[in-house]
């Protein structure tokens, strides 16, 4: 038996038996049939009964679409074969051996199939005390002795009988547990058997669920199962259905037309891009943050995250928008080195809404482990070093990074990510050279560089503390970016043991060694700057209102330490 299927990989099929000739032609007719029609004879004159009425006939209801049942039981074997073979795992009743037997019809590999065997349960059951209890029964006994009645002027003899009460005592009873054995077949009814199957689901056990003749009290965790397992093909046949609404036929849930999967785009109705942080984060896209080491780079995301929680400007300059949840997971050094580098940003006053690896877990959880799809629902997941969950093998073939930044994709599309960023490593020549080249800093493979929404290169500035920050891909934001932020403060100080990563040369005021601007005030706000006196940032102020510029604090000390190099 040929049939041309297509798998179908997640969702529920639902198969509906179709109604038998018997119930058909008895007492049940009117619950299977969606109207009826007059029977006419040769000339379209309806044929009348003894009693003058016309007569009718059901006409039966139609599937409910036009996928036969034996085109699932070709899906399902076909689940067991080739190179995307997979466990297929039934969960049958009392009548296995009828599901046996319609699978034996096609093409299947039969040590692919597991069946999912009934248990029994010994349980305690406390059963409670009882009072003491007295009734009286009420009996009647033979005396022996006879006396007549009178029936019809005749006497009749009869027996005599004796009224006698006994009383009978239950005694009192202690409460006390006894052990009682159940049977219990798998169904979807019982939250246990459903996140058995989704355990099984995680650890890669279970490629398909079949249920078989399943009852609608046995569905009532489906629903949860299918949300956690959406990769799971799920196969349903009901039982026999009565019932006004009965159909039957094979129904997909979920499943669309060739018009519906491919919309045209003036029936799309799209919200627009989130942006969480200005000009550097946006929900629902993957962040790559590049450099080589000792650049800050998981600094600088600790003060992102703590920015955004914090709801404050990040590097104190970006303004956030919105505010979510964090999951740091940190695989380049301990847990308490971690911890240690972010106390003074005081990331524990966030509660749970920060979170990090388990410490000495001694587990990487790949992105798509079943556990971190649920942990990342409604948080920005931040992965620190990319490599260590991206589990590459061959880092400059295409296939594996398509794998893995689908499974990103998917944890923002199907299981609630707010968005994800990532560290990655620079190659040596990128750290050398003067300008930041993406393909130096989003290496491996173009299908990595390419699948990435934002990239970001981080590259140390010589003989300075300052860290350059420029956007090397931008999906979403339509100007280029690049700023400097400084390890140290003007002082000399930490910005970072002051829980700070700030600002130094802000976006559009970066000086490059190449092409530098020439401001041709410049000499005029060095004479200006000579004359005033305070802070950094009280000259900036009073440099600012003066020529009406935009200087920041770090452009007044770098321009001071020129001049002041100068007298020596």
């Amino acid at each position: 038996m040929s049939s041309t299927t297509t798998t179908k990989r997640g969702g529920v099929t639902h198969i509906w038996p179709r109604p038998t000739r018997a119930l058909i032609e008895g007492y049940d007719l009117h619950e299977y049939v969606a109207e009826w029609e007059e029977v006419c004879d040769e000339y379209g004159e309806p044929i009348l009964n003894s009693a003058g009425n016309p007569i009718t006939r059901p006409v039966l209801i139609a599937p409910i679409s036009e996928m036969t049942e034996t085109q699932v039981w070709a899906e399902i074997a076909k689940l067991t074969l080739g190179p995307e073979a997979c466990d297929v795992l039934v969960a049958p009743n009392d009548r296995l051996q009828e599901f046996r037997n319609c699978l034996t019809k096609y093409k299947y590999a039969p040590h692919r199939v597991a069946y999912i065997e009934p248990i029994e349960v010994t349980e305690k059951v406390y059963v409670p005390p009882t009072k003491e209890h007295r009734y009286k029964v009420t009996s009647f006994k033979d005396t022996g002795k006879t006396h007549t009645i009178t029936i019809d002027g005749v006497e009749v003899p009869r027996v005599s009988y004796e009224t006698i009460e006994e009383e009978h005592v239950i005694p009192a009873r202690e409460g006390c547990d006894v052990e009682e054995t159940h049977t219990y077949e798998f169904n979807l009814g019982l939250k246990k058997d459903a996140e058995h199957i989704r355990d099984c689901y995680a650890k890669g056990e279970v490629g398909a669920l079949v249920l078989w003749e399943t009852w609608e009290h046995e569905l009532t965790h489906l629903q949860w199962l299918v949300e956690r397992c959406p990769g799971l093909p799920i196969y349903v046949f009901h039982g026999f259905v009565c019932g006004t609404e009965a159909k039957w036929g094979v129904e997909r849930e979920g499943s669309e037309t060739w018009e519906e999967e491919f919309p045209a785009l003036a029936d799309i109705e799209l919200e627009p891009p989130e942006v969480i942080v200005d000009d550097l984060i946006i929900k629902g896209n993957i962040h790559v943050v590049a450099g080589r080491f000792e650049t800050y780079k998981t600094m600088a995301l600790i003060e992102l995250a703590d920015a955004i929680l914090s709801e404050r400007p990040a590097f104190d300059h970006f303004n956030v928008r919105q505010r979510y949840p964090v999951m740091f997971l940190c695989e380049d050094m301990s847990s308490e080195q971690f911890d240690n580098y972010a106390a003074p940003f005081d990331l524990r006053r966030h509660g749970k809404d920060f979170r990090v690896k388990k410490p000495k877990g001694g587990i990487i959880h790949a992105v798509d482990s079943f556990i971190l799809q649920q942990a990342v629902r409604g948080h920005i997941l931040v992965l620190d070093t990319m490599l260590d969950f991206a589990k590459i093998k061959e880092a400059f073939q295409s296939h594996e990074w398509v794998t893995f930044m689908q499974q990103l994709r998917e944890l923002m599309t199907v299981h609630g990510c707010v968005a994800v960023i990532m560290t990655a490593h620079a190659t040596k020549s990128g750290a050398k050279a003067e300008n930041i080249d993406p393909s130096d800093y989003l290496k491996d493979s173009v299908t990595f560089g390419g699948k990435v929404d934002i990239g970001y290169g981080f590259k140390a500035l010589s003989n300075t503390s300052q860290v350059l920050v420029e956007r090397i891909k931008g999906r979403g934001f339509k100007r280029g970016l690049q700023f400097t932020i400084t390890v140290n403060d003007g002082d000399g100080n930490s910005n970072l043991d002051q829980g700070r990563f700030p600002v130094c040369q802000r976006p559009g005021e970066v000086v490059r060694k190449a092409g530098r601007k020439v401001d041709p005030e410049k000499q005029a706000k060095l004479d200006f700057l000579k004359t005033v006196t305070g802070s950094l940032q009280e000259k900036a102020d009073a440099l600012n209102e003066a020529f009406g510029s935009s200087h920041g604090k770090s452009t007044v000390q770098m321009w001071t330490n020129d001049f002041d190099q100068d007298k020596e």
